[in-house]
């Protein structure tokens, strides 16, 4: 059931890209744009690009591990806002490097 209202949101894109490439071949683009509902875009506090990003497989002891997933889910909690494992790496990373 997880994956419903994913597949709900697709078929929905689906069928808008359906009707506006149809209005397209037929000439009547502007007016079928009109009617297509285009989903707001939602604002991520602190996101960076993907292409700003690399992946970088390290291993970690299973007990730095566990304190690293509390932390996150601690600092989201208080904070109200995701905050991954890979956030807490790149502010120890940074402070470490910076000095």
């Amino acid at each position: 059931m997880r994956g419903k209202p994913t597949e709900a949101i697709q078929q929905n894109t689906q069928a808008a890209l359906d009707a506006q490439q149809d209005a397209f071949i037929t000439g009547n683009a502007t007016a079928q744009a009109e009617q297509i509902a285009i989903p707001s875009v939602v604002a991520v506090p602190n996101f960076v690009p993907a292409n700003d990003r690399v992946n970088k497989t390290i291993r970690i002891s299973r007990a730095l591990e566990t304190k690293l997933k509390r932390e996150a889910l601690r600092r989201s909690e208080k904070t109200g806002a995701r905050v991954t494992e890979s956030d807490l790496i790149e502010i120890a990373l940074k402070a470490l490097l910076s000095k």
